[in-house]
């Protein structure tokens, strides 16, 4: 299994930039920003992650790179390249800080190799400073292959053989959740007014927020991290 988060640059510059730049404040990127990919993978694999490998680091949000703010072009909205004022009031900031010169300790780049205990092994890539956003998953099976785009709201299947044929399913939609948001408010929405059961619950976001804390220990110590610790810790063996 292949997937990835990369997020548009302007974007990446409003995360440099606020205050969730600071791991003190919401954890690493991948725990603040990509545990719900996390999420995703381990219930498409239907299994806990084994051991787990990455590397990352802040790479470009740099003060020498302050430069690229001037070299990107303009931004229809004034003063929005790599955030500044505007970006920070569409995306309801807190603080809007210089993206390359602000003090910070996320990285901007990491990728990730996950082997899961039913022998699945999937890798995983994360950039913030992306010219091509992209939110896709690519798995291949005993019997087939699919591969999902989030962005836009495609997804691709085929059965392996020589007759098979590519099906392609579309959402509908064409945005960065891929109508997601809609199903999780309306599971929100009856969880509260109706006591019904949402499909996804803490023990899941448990399970995903341990992946990323062993991700970023074998990123921080640059060792490949067993995750049974993990998860003898919160009671999942």
């Amino acid at each position: 299994m292949e997937f990835n988060e990369t997020v548009g640059f302007n974007h990446g510059g409003y995360i440099m930039g606020d205050w969730r730049r600071l791991r003190k404040n919401a954890g690493t990127h991948l725990l603040e920003k990509c545990s719900h990919d996390i999420d995703l993978a381990c219930w498409m694999v239907e299994s806990l992650p084994q051991r787990v490998a990455s590397f990352g680091g802040l790479n470009f949000f740099v003060p020498e790179n302050e430069k690229r703010i001037k070299e990107v072009g303009r931004d229809p909205r004034p003063d929005s390249r790599y955030s500044g004022r505007e970006a920070y009031l569409a995306w309801q900031g807190l603080v809007a800080e210089n993206p390359f010169t602000s003090d910070k300790d996320i990285f901007d780049n990491q990728v990730a190799i996950i082997e899961f205990n039913n022998a699945a092994r999937a890798t995983f890539h994360t950039n913030i400073n992306a010219a091509i956003p992209e939110r896709r998953m690519y798995l291949l099976g005993t019997e087939g292959a699919l591969r999902a785009d989030v962005l836009n709201g495609h997804i691709e299947t085929q059965r392996i053989g020589f007759d098979s044929q590519l099906e392609i399913i579309s959402s509908g939609t064409d945005n960065s959740h891929g109508g997601g948001d809609d199903v999780l408010a309306t599971e929100l929405a009856d969880a509260m007014l109706y006591g019904r059961t949402p499909a996804v619950g803490i023990n899941e976001g448990l399970i995903s927020a341990a992946t990323c804390f062993g991700i970023d220990e074998a990123a921080d110590t640059r060792n490949v991290v067993v995750m049974q610790p993990y998860w003898e810790k919160i009671g999942k063996l």
